[in-house]
């Protein structure tokens, strides 16, 4: 009796153990005065793992040194993907005149934060080859972002992305989470869905009560060139990633024949 008993409480223990082992099973993210957990399947490529990751770099069209360069271009401090790089997920910051004026989007008046929406919707559609889909306000951890939903044609290549930006401590925030297909699926929101209430952001400035009507001026004047310039910011890396895609999907085509 006194056996299977202890053989009981081993299973127990072992199954715990494995439970365990599992539920902390999923990549995170932290650094930048961020946090953020990863949905299951994504891990995150960095200077240090790439050389492990040759085969997947060469399905994104990258060799390992032109990873290296965009990992430090443009503002981007995490990027992460799953096995067959269907789907990437990148959180870039920022700083620009606009985020230093602004300070916190937080602390913006409604009608200031319905222009701002609105300017990088317009910044994103003027490209020319994507196409807001839908765009809301979105509270999480006590931080304000813009929610936009977008469709991206770049030739023949379709594809989505859901981002959430914001404006805090004087910095731009962009996280986005796109996939390799026309649409994005239920499953595919919901995971970006847990993704963004997992994101948690540190405010490393005082709360300011206002701001002058002078910077609000300011603001209004720079908004649309602003936000022009950060759509491009925010797609240009993703476009790019599906050119080299293309290209070498076609190389490898040539190779096959």
């Amino acid at each position: 009796m006194k056996k299977r008993k202890a053989a009981a409480a081993l299973i127990l223990f072992v199954i715990i153990t494995v439970t365990s082992v599992f539920s902390v099973s999923a990549d995170s993210f932290s650094g930048e005065n961020v946090k953020l957990t990863l949905p299951d399947e994504f891990f995150q490529l960095t200077a240090k793992n790439l050389s492990s990751h040759t085969d997947l770099l060469r399905q994104l069209g990258y060799s390992e040194s032109s990873f290296k360069e965009e990992l430090n271009s443009d503002g981007m401090v995490m990027f992460a993907v799953n096995n067959d790089a269907s789907r990437q997920i990148n959180l870039k910051i920022a700083k620009s005149s606009l985020s230093e004026r602004i300070v916190s989007l937080n602390e913006q008046t409604d009608e200031r934060i319905e222009e701002i929406s609105s300017s990088l919707e317009s910044g994103i559609n003027e490209q020319g080859y994507s196409t807001v889909l839908s765009r809301s306000r979105l509270e999480n951890n006590g931080v304000l972002f813009i929610n936009l939903m977008v469709k991206v044609v770049n030739g023949e290549k379709e594809f989505c992305y859901v981002q959430y930006y914001t404006i805090l401590n004087g910095l731009n925030y962009s996280l986005v989470y796109y996939n390799n297909s026309p649409e994005l699926s239920q499953q595919e929101l919901d995971e970006c869905s847990a993704m963004f209430k997992s994101l948690q952001i540190k405010n490393t400035h005082a709360e300011n009560s206002g701001y002058m009507g002078a910077i609000q001026i300011i603001i209004a004047v720079v908004a649309v060139a602003a936000f022009t310039a950060l759509a491009v910011w925010i797609i240009v890396s993703l476009v790019k990633d599906y050119k080299r895609q293309r290209r070498e999907n076609s190389i490898q085509k040539l190779g096959r024949k």
